[in-house]
């Protein structure tokens, strides 16, 4: 009084089966939202991009007593860009509070310095000095944190 062994070898089949496809569909749907993840934080990254820049440029335009151009804040701008897909760091890091912002200012101008009589950290420290006191008025938003929560950096436009 056994089983027949056709029967049980079935059974097994169909459970490797069903673990089988739930496997490739687990997959599909962890690929589609890595897909679909990546695509959305495009815009939000270049919008962040974009406000990082403003910031600066405001800064300078507001500052003409300090060295440089808007050409450096879009030079920056785009080194942090090429920076984050290089290195696969992202935006929190790069620029997610002040203490990262200059930290990533005191990097690119490490790496790739624009000519200059001004040291590289006195640059950095007050365009970031300038952007936490002043970011109200250039960003809409009344903290460091709110702008990266709300508003342009999060792709947004308006307060």
């Amino acid at each position: 009084m056994g089983t027949v062994p056709g029967a049980t070898d079935r059974r097994i089949g169909r459970g490797l089966l069903v673990t089988l496809v739930a496997a490739v569909l687990g997959a599909g749907v962890a690929l589609g939202l890595l897909f679909t993840q990546g695509t959305n934080q495009a815009t939000p990254v270049a919008a962040q991009l974009a406000a990082v820049h403003a910031g600066c440029s405001k800064w300078l335009a507001a500052d003409s007593a300090q060295t440089g151009t808007a050409q450096w804040c879009t030079e920056m701008t785009s080194w942090m860009s090429r920076y984050m897909e290089r290195s696969g760091v992202g935006p929190q890091m790069m620029w997610g509070d002040s203490v990262h912002m200059l930290s990533a200012c005191d990097r690119w101008m490490a790496t790739s310095q624009p000519a200059t009589t001004t040291s590289v950290q006195s640059w950095c420290s007050a365009m970031v000095s300038w952007m936490t006191s002043h970011i109200g008025g250039w960003s809409g938003q009344d903290s460091w944190g709110a702008w990266m929560s709300h508003g342009q950096m999060m792709g947004v436009s308006g307060p």
